[in-house]
């Protein structure tokens, strides 16, 4: 038997490894053309030019100040951009693994970590300035806190979840369905004490007092940070960049369900070996009471054994892919929001595959061991794919085009000039900006109407241009505009 101590260095030798793996060629121009908008929105707002009242930006705040933080620290460069986002990915493998080793000991924290950091999706995102790995982060956090409030019952705990899912949606707004778990642990916590798990959930008989004061004193962490940046910034501005404008996104793109269901199809095919563990992590959970002879066995080392982890997990993967099948546009990166609950569920099948192996003398318990190790070795086959794709991710270095478009932007404008274009990496690679009123010139903001040729032509006089970048195919879609350029 390993000691705790062994396992929790030998998480850390993993964290190291897959830390470093990521820090690869963090100089290269992106893959994504959302990190220039927000690269960029950063650098006005450092330079003075307020988010929202002068700089149009339509991200949340704590996301771009938190850029801005990073400049200040480590100078204006596309590196201390990224290094917010991988905090963000350290944030989330700290809280996974915690979460991991409460439902069901060290193995499934260490599992917990190799799964996150291999995957694909995280690994993209973990290296670019985007905000959904951060805001997933702290989004589990959340969830995480109320777990210590469900341990100590001190409410104190409620309150900094609040506080810490209010910061989430300030980062990014794309994981309000993890109020569901959070929701189901608080009712679960002021319920019935019975034995079973359906009593728990429906009876009445609850400390009705008791779980209003937990919803208001949650709430009230939650709202605080939306009044404290409603008193920084200007509040109809930032309504409209950040609400009515995803409003706009809705009607212009309604989606359709092909689509969606494609976009699911995509996920599921580069992950796989997580949905296998995940699905027979479920069922050997199901069947666990069933074939071992001591039913409440609890899962080794979990601090609170009574408590249903893997509903919760449950809830929060369906609340996230319920939302999803809603949200609209829809693009791949919004499926980081799933892999937190999906990994969860499936370092259940480690966590069961000990329990039934330390039950070995009873046949099924010994068969159940030998199924579930043919499934991890069936995944495992998918480990392969997602290697070659990260490391192929990780040795993109900046291109030809790149290293020829970047000198020539700069002979051709000043260090102070505001540089019009579709590419606010370019520009910002190459120390220039963008009219502060700008936004994003993206398909989608074309498409909702926010974009247009006229206003374009206006900001190009306005700020006097000395040139226009065309590089990310989004100019072509304002005719007019590249006409009169």
């Amino acid at each position: 038997m390993i000691s705790k101590g062994w396992w929790w260095a030998l998480w850390l030798v993993c964290f190291v490894i897959l830390f470093a793996w990521r820090t690869q060629n963090l100089t290269a121009f992106g893959l994504s053309n959302d990190e220039g908008a927000h690269l960029m929105w950063a650098r006005l707002a450092v330079d003075g030019h307020s988010l929202y009242s002068e700089t149009h930006a339509v991200q949340a705040p704590l996301f771009i100040e938190s850029i801005g933080w990073a400049f200040r620290l480590w100078g204006t460069t596309i590196q201390a951009g990224r290094w917010v986002t991988l905090l963000g990915f350290a944030l989330l493998t700290i809280v996974l693994s915690w979460l991991a080793y409460r439902a069901g000991g060290a193995l499934a924290a260490l599992v917990a970590l190799i799964l996150l950091g291999v995957s694909p999706l995280v690994f993209t995102f973990s290296r670019l300035v985007m905000a959904e790995i951060p805001a997933t982060a702290l989004a589990a956090a959340a969830l995480a806190l109320v777990f210590l409030f469900q341990q100590y019952n001190r409410r104190v705990w409620l309150f900094v979840s609040g506080l810490v899912f209010g910061a989430s949606f300030l980062v990014k707004g794309l994981n309000p369905f993890v109020v569901a778990p959070i929701g189901l642990l608080v009712w679960l916590h002021r319920g019935s004490q019975d034995d079973m798990l359906s009593r728990q959930l429906l009876s009445l008989t609850r400390d009705w007092r008791g779980l209003l004061l937990d919803g208001l004193v949650w709430s009230t962490g939650f709202l605080l940070p939306f009044g404290i940046v409603c008193l920084i910034y200007d509040p109809a501005a930032m309504y409209d960049q950040l609400v009515l404008f995803r409003g706009d996104l809705r009607a212009a793109i309604p989606g359709s369900w092909p689509e969606t269901l494609a976009h699911f199809e995509l996920f599921i095919k580069s992950h796989w070996g997580l949905w296998l563990l995940a699905i027979f992590g479920l069922i050997s959970t199901l069947v666990k009471n069933r074939v071992l002879s001591s039913p409440n066995q609890p899962d080794p080392e979990s601090p609170s054994p009574a408590v249903p982890y893997n509903l919760i997990w449950g809830v929060w993967l369906a609340a996230g892919m319920a939302m999803l099948g809603w949200h609209t546009p829809l693009f791949p990166h919004h499926f980081l929001v799933l892999l937190p609950p999906l990994i969860l569920l499936a370092t259940t099948l480690f966590t069961n595959l000990v329990i039934f192996w330390s039950n070995r003398t009873q046949r099924p318990a010994f068969m159940m061991a030998i199924l579930l190790a043919l499934v991890i070795g069936c995944a495992a086959l998918n480990l392969p794919a997602m290697i070659k794709a990260n490391q192929a991710t990780a040795a993109i270095v900046t291109g030809g085009r790149e290293q020829q478009a970047l000198p020539l932007l700069q002979a051709v404008s000043q260090p102070d000039d505001f540089v019009m274009g579709d590419s606010q990496l370019l520009i910002f690679m190459a120390d220039r900006r963008t009219p502060p009123p700008l936004g994003d010139v993206a398909l989608v903001a074309i498409k909702a109407g926010r974009q247009t040729s006229a206003r374009l032509i206006d900001l190009t006089e306005t700020y006097r241009s000395p040139a226009v970048v065309q590089w990310s195919l989004r100019l072509p879609w304002l005719p007019e505009y590249l006409d009169w350029v």
